[in-house]
């Protein structure tokens, strides 16, 4: 117990102290143009929800330890801080390391050189437009919104390269997409894996309908994607409640405006390897609104004995964004972790982790 509020004590006197070294007065460059289309101000955390999210860091400070202590290099670890400063000051008041002069040119890359076709369709509530960008083994067409374009293909966010560290889909890895959405993760994979195949798995009717256009746009590396329309949990033959919202639909929640419930079926990545008598898994993805933790546990063999390198998203709680590195420590203990984060706001931060040399 008191190692425990010890912790806690030093780490918030760490996040202390960096809200002051971070602390920008009216950031106002600080708004992603594609994320917040037409807000011109950056967003501001009130009293009680700083508050709220104080108290929530400060209640996982014990988590946090353990994930600050595991994380292989210095910059994931003040990468943490930086986050968890931001939850508790916004963007009015505080600056993410990702707003750099390379973010800018992107946003710029995406509006100005790589749109074919605007407003092509409709989907979750976002307009999408037609993209055309060059891949590694040839272009790639799609539809989509900027910021898939952005974040996962000119950001890379699913890639770690850092302090001597690549974590990446390559060669003829065999990748689980957990959190197809649109299908812009799919084809990134597929192209990036130019011997190896990709299982995407997503189940939201109006999302599959997106995905399997952009599939048929791209005949090559359709060829090695397979769509799996299960949601992924930690049981298989679960029914589900799915709250649908474009690339937002998660398990749970309530309807509202552009959300319906839906009810749909689970798979544990245990048991989907077992069904398809996969050998090996190199690559696992997880952006799933929220459902890693269950959907990790579900696929606890899988970790244990192929030791695929893993691209888990933590940004959806805060206690998520504490704990989750932490379990993948303890579901292989060989693994290097690190941690990026792909945006100037809150969202879009991955925990890598591939096998350290020797692990089994």
């Amino acid at each position: 117990m008191a190692a425990t509020v010890r912790a806690g004590i030093i780490l918030t006197a760490s996040l202390v102290k960096t809200m002051l070294s971070g602390f920008r007065l009216s950031a106002a460059d600080n708004v992603d143009p594609f994320r917040f289309p037409g807000r011109t101000r950056p967003e501001r955390v009130g009293l009680r929800t700083a508050a709220h999210n104080l108290a929530a860091i400060v209640r996982h400070s014990s988590a946090w330890a353990a994930t600050a202590a595991a994380l292989k290099d210095r910059d994931s670890s003040r990468l943490l801080l930086e986050l968890c400063a931001y939850r508790l000051l916004g963007g009015r008041h505080y600056r993410l390391p990702r707003n750099d002069e390379l973010f800018w040119r992107n946003v710029e890359a995406v509006e100005r050189e790589l749109v074919v076709q605007r407003n092509v369709s409709r989907a979750g509530g976002y307009d999408l437009h037609l993209y055309r960008l060059a891949g590694r083994s040839g272009p790639i067409e799609l539809e989509a919104h900027p910021m898939n374009i952005l974040n996962s293909f000119l950001i890379e966010q699913y890639r770690f390269a850092r302090s001597g560290a690549v974590v990446e889909a390559e060669g003829d890895d065999l990748i689980l997409d957990g959190g197809g959405a649109w299908g812009d993760t799919a084809l990134y994979f597929a192209d990036r894996a130019p011997a190896g195949k990709v299982f995407t798995f997503e189940l939201e009717e109006r999302n599959l309908e997106v995905l399997r256009r952009n599939l048929a746009r791209n005949p090559r590396l359709a060829a090695r994607i397979e769509v799996v329309e299960r949601a992924l949990w930690n049981k298989s033959g679960e029914r589900l409640h799915l709250a649908a919202a474009g690339p937002g639909t998660r398990i749970g929640g309530a309807p509202g405006p552009g959300r319906a419930l839906e009810v749909v079926e689970s798979i544990a990545i245990d048991d989907w390897r077992a069904e398809n008598g996969a050998r090996r898994v190199d690559f696992i993805k997880m952006d799933i609104e929220g459902a890693e933790i269950p959907a990790l546990h579900g696929a606890r063999r899988t970790i244990r004995d192929c030791s695929p390198k893993l691209a888990i998203a933590t940004y959806h709680s805060i206690r998520e964004l504490l704990t989750i590195p932490t379990l993948l420590a303890e579901l292989h203990h060989g693994y290097d972790l690190h941690l990026a984060h792909a945006t100037i706001h809150a969202e879009e931060t991955i925990a890598f982790a591939r096998p350290h040399v020797g692990a089994g």
